[in-house]
């Protein structure tokens, strides 16, 4: 699959992967930011200590940015009971040009510009960071609270003219606070499409839950099962995978 070059990001001294994992990653649970005192910005990624595995893994792929210090343990606060593990990178020259092209008014300026830069590496870290199976297993979302509408409008955009996969963006009504927010919505055979696109980049077992899809008709159950373990690349993710389904390989195969 061709992606379309861009001689900004491609001029970024950074490694491909390491780009990738920030873009997907500010569309997620990361952020570029540009402290008080620092010349450089700084890549800061947050989780609960529920997703260790996951969180290490992305840190193994950051050492070009890294410093000894970057991986910190931050006590329980507000409404969660885990500690949570903060990432914070080197202040890097070359994440202060990201900073520059990706964002404005110290916020992030979603454009064309760049999403065509996403590939589906970038577009799995989106996912293992915002994403979800709702509805019984049949309808996956993207949790974009904090993004507007007209941006959500132009991801979906981007997704279907790159990918020829469809989304469509709803607005979601916060009791607590009584707002509304925009989410992109996944459904049918769209939903399948991505997370088939995005599975051969998959690492990392524990995140293998956020590509069970439900059937009541057993066979396409079956269907499902088969076609998705053939795209995970070890054992170790097609066992993770069977084990949602309370299955072992030689059941899906019979």
């Amino acid at each position: 699959m061709n992606f379309i070059k861009n001689k900004y990001l491609d001029r970024v001294p950074l490694s491909f992967q390491c780009k990738q994992l920030i873009l997907g990653s500010i569309l997620g649970d990361g952020s570029l930011r540009l402290l008080k005192d620092y010349k450089n910005c700084c890549f800061f990624i947050r989780h609960s200590i529920r997703q260790k595995e996951y969180f290490l893994w992305k840190v193994s792929l950051l050492n070009e940015i890294s410093t000894p210090k970057s991986v910190q343990i931050q006590k329980p606060s507000g409404f969660s009971s885990n500690e949570k593990l903060i990432y914070k990178s080197s202040a890097n020259d070359s994440l202060t040009l990201l900073f520059k092209f990706l964002y404005k008014n110290n916020k992030l300026n979603i454009q064309r510009r760049w999403l065509n830069f996403l590939n589906p590496f970038g577009l799995l870290i989106w996912w293992l960071d915002d994403g979800s199976i709702i509805n019984s297993g049949r309808r996956g979302v993207l949790c974009t609270d904090s993004f507007q509408k007209e941006s959500l409008l132009l991801i979906c955009r981007f997704l279907l003219i790159t990918f020829h996969i469809e989304c469509k963006v709803y607005h979601y009504n916060r009791k607590s606070n009584n707002k509304t927010y925009w989410r992109i919505y996944f459904s049918g055979i769209n939903l399948k499409k991505f997370l088939k696109l995005i599975a051969p980049e998959l690492e990392t077992p524990s995140m293998i839950y956020k590509f069970k899809i439900v059937y009541n008709d057993i066979n396409l159950q079956q269907r499902w099962i088969s076609d998705f373990s053939c795209l995970l690349k070890n054992d170790s993710l097609k066992n993770s995978f069977f084990k949602l389904y309370n299955k072992s390989e030689n059941d899906i195969v019979q």
